[in-house]
């Protein structure tokens, strides 16, 4: 998973829906979707020539099934594939649980051969300011990528991939 900063046990690069990075500042909070950027997910459906971007008018999924806890408990993943215009990079879209606690909270991503916990997230204790969770969900449903994530988005440069 990559990290803000760079190197270590940091904070996830976790971006809200409207593109703006999860921080201290501004928490991912309970039944928010918020996107997490990985690498090393494995094959997608359909195949992207390597060092080539998937576009977001023809998603490239993992065909490998994802599992993503926060704060120990099963997350719902409703996008796992490559990011688009970002080669190399896989986005997951995931639900904070309703029951997480607040503050900084580990994130762990499973796939059939693989298993990281080296990330946190910062999460708020309460429901999306505004009740805007049932807009969150209606614009997950609508596209499996909501948001395509930019180079700026996550400044400064995400760390290396690890396993």
């Amino acid at each position: 998973m990559f990290t803000y900063p760079s190197g270590g046990i940091f904070t996830a690069a976790a971006t809200h829906l409207d593109g703006t990075l999860v921080s201290e500042d501004s928490p991912a909070e309970p039944g928010e979707t918020v996107e997490l950027f990985v690498a090393g997910l494995g094959a997608v459906s359909p195949p992207v020539q390597d060092g080539s971007a998937t576009q977001a008018s023809n998603l490239s999924q993992t065909t490998n099934s994802i599992t993503v806890f926060v704060d120990s408990e099963p997350a719902q993943v409703t996008y796992s594939g490559l990011a688009p215009a970002l080669p190399g990079i896989y986005q997951l879209n995931v639900v904070i649980p309703s029951g997480t606690n607040s503050g900084d909270v580990f994130i762990d991503v499973s796939g059939p051969d693989s298993y990281t916990s080296q990330a946190y997230i910062f999460v708020g204790n309460g429901p999306p300011s505004g009740d805007v969770s049932g807009a969150l969900d209606s614009r997950a449903k609508r596209s499996p990528v909501p948001h395509t994530a930019r180079s700026h988005d996550l400044m400064p440069a995400p760390s290396a991939p690890r396993n």
